[in-house]
């Protein structure tokens, strides 16, 4: 049996596999030495993304639940929801033009997110101011409305006595004629009327308190009789749920922000805006725009005082007006001849 032989002279091995398998051989123990890391960042942020999302509706689910049979808590996270939704679709429209769109201007962005979450927390901050109103008005009407309807009318006429003698005692001001067919907040007897009542409270404190709370049955009395004669309605109804129900629906109201106030909104910025381009024009400078808008933004808010200010008059003259109706007088049989009696 014949043996064969190779040897390197005579099959030489070509150049480039000694290359390549010194190649190799580098890559393996450049490998070796080197430690391999995995990016797992993708996967930690959607882990931890999913867990907020399942923190959040286990958070809302049971803020729905404790919300179930109350109409006005209902009413505000309704608000609530909203707001959010209308963040996140005006959110997405901004994110899918700033990946699409190759002349976006992140500059004009950044102050438009600004802007928009400003918008976002004043609709949040009147939902939540809405609740602190309907918590204080709800304790207000409890005490003044429901138990107040509660008293009997024997003890309604022994109230009404104590307050006639409270009121003399006092010496409260009487309005003069003119006054009740045309009342006015700045006239002489109103101002009078005021400086009276300033005068009351610092001499006598407690006779004072107790003069307020017996005027507010003696009022809601009246308006009751009133409301019950004037629609016709049985002697046992009760005007006090009827009120309740009525402040809550004002309430409700006042959470969601109507689209004529955003259109309000959107009129007196752009007048401000033009007005500030006429300053900025003339003066050319940044500091004085920024100071007639905080001039602007203080008027503002004094004024809205003033308005609210206002309506209080106004309610407080519908008010009297009610007061002033014959049928106020005309609670009962008894009750109306022993009153007349008194005075």
């Amino acid at each position: 049996m014949t043996s064969v032989s190779f040897s390197h002279h005579d099959h030489p091995v070509p150049t480039w596999i000694d290359t390549s398998a010194d190649f190799l051989v580098g890559i393996h123990r450049h490998l070796a030495s080197v430690e391999v890391r995995i990016d797992y960042t993708v996967l930690s942020v959607a882990l931890m993304t999913l867990g907020l999302i399942l923190l959040v509706e286990i958070c809302r689910h049971r803020i729905d639940k404790r919300a179930q049979g109350h109409p006005f808590a209902v009413t505000v996270l309704e608000s609530v929801y909203r707001e959010l939704s209308t963040l996140g679709i005006v959110e997405f429209g901004i994110y899918m033009a700033h990946t699409y769109m190759k002349d976006f201007n992140v500059t004009i962005e950044a102050v438009f997110a600004k802007v928009h979450f400003l918008l976002f927390f004043t609709a949040i901050i009147n939902a939540l101011m809405s609740v602190l109103l309907a918590f204080f008005s709800s304790r207000v009407s409890q005490r003044m409305w429901v138990k107040t309807e509660e008293l009997e009318l024997n003890h309604y006429l022994a109230i009404r006595e104590e307050f006639y003698r409270v009121e003399k005692l006092m010496g409260e001001y009487e309005s003069t004629e003119e006054e009740q067919q045309y009342p006015s907040v700045w006239s002489r007897s109103s101002l009078k009327r005021r400086w009276t009542k300033f005068s009351q409270t610092a001499r006598y404190p407690l006779l004072r308190r107790q003069y307020d709370s017996l005027l507010v049955q003696v009022r809601f009395h009246e308006l009751r009789v009133h409301f019950i004669k004037a629609n016709n309605l049985p002697a046992k109804f009760k005007v006090s749920e009827y009120l309740v129900r009525s402040q809550l629906h004002v309430l409700k109201a006042c959470v969601h922000i109507h689209m004529k106030a955003w259109i309000l909104v959107a009129a007196a910025v752009n007048l401000g805006y033009f007005l500030m381009g006429i300053v900025a024009y003339k003066t050319e400078s940044q500091k004085v725009v920024g100071t007639t808008m905080s001039w602007i933004f203080i008027g503002a808010c004094v004024a809205f005082i003033f308005i609210s200010y206002a309506f209080f008059n106004k309610m407080r003259w519908i008010f009297a007006q009610i007061m002033r109706m014959k049928l106020i007088d005309q609670t009962t049989a008894n009750d109306g001849k022993h009153i007349n009696e008194k005075r």
